[in-house]
């Protein structure tokens, strides 16, 4: 059976190192993960999938899986991450 993990918070944030790099980074249950977002062309783009907005991507997000793993667990976006918690 499958199990869909929706308890993740997230935060996304700028890299200020790289111009027009994003990521979005998630707390999973054995460590943090990051996903690569670029910004190009006027789209916010992560894999193969290309966004108009920050918001647009988080709530495609929240639907989708951002990551399965081999197990089969599938990783949302649910909640952003506050600081302090």
């Amino acid at each position: 059976m499958l199990a869909s993990y929706q308890c993740y918070k997230f935060t996304f944030f700028y890299f200020s190192h790289q111009e027009g790099g994003y990521s979005v980074s998630m707390k999973a249950p054995d460590k943090i993960k990051h996903f690569r977002v670029e910004f190009s062309d006027g789209k916010f783009k992560i894999g193969p999938r290309n966004f108009s907005s920050v918001e647009d991507l988080i709530e495609h997000y929240k639907r989708a899986p951002i990551f399965t793993d081999k197990a089969g667990n599938k990783m949302f976006l649910v909640k952003p991450f506050e600081e302090g918690s």
